[in-house]
């Protein structure tokens, strides 16, 4: 019996593609981040980590800046022409407008809100259940429950 250490070697794997949101395909993401790339920082621009610093330093969420910016590798449309990006070198930066008008813009709650998707709430009813005071979901109500003095 020898006491060798034989060496084992692993085929590297395949890099995998990147993913893209769906209806994107990889020559449609190279034209649109070509049309986005520019050989230079614009005066005055900042990259995107100073950019979500000054946000929370002014109580904005880092994820409402990075959706209005278009969302991650800023694949959707801005929210407003102020939150447009540019890459330079594969980094994104934004206007400096955008810690100005931009932050006033996404401090006011009605600037690209949501409408609610979910269900309507339920109402409460307040009654009596076998003697006892009790609030109650209009679903959960069933007079057959105080019939039976439950």
């Amino acid at each position: 019996m020898t006491d060798e250490v034989v060496k084992v070697v692993k085929a590297k794997k395949e890099p995998k593609e990147p993913r893209f949101r769906k209806g994107l395909t990889a020559e449609q993401w190279a034209t649109k981040l070509a049309s986005m790339t520019v050989e230079k920082i614009p005066d005055g621009y900042m990259i995107m980590s100073e950019i979500v610093k000054a946000a929370r330093n002014a109580d904005i969420k880092v994820s409402r800046i990075c959706t209005a910016m278009g969302g991650d590798r800023a694949m959707n449309e801005p929210w407003d022409p102020i939150f447009q990006v540019v890459y330079v070198g594969g980094r994104k930066y934004g206007s400096p407008d955008i810690l100005t008008k931009g932050f006033a813009l996404l401090k006011d709650e009605t600037f690209h809100k949501v409408e609610r998707k979910g269900r309507p709430k339920k109402e409460k009813i307040e009654g009596e259940v076998g003697g006892k005071k009790v609030s109650l979901k209009a679903a959960d109500f069933k007079p057959a429950d105080v019939w039976k003095g439950k």
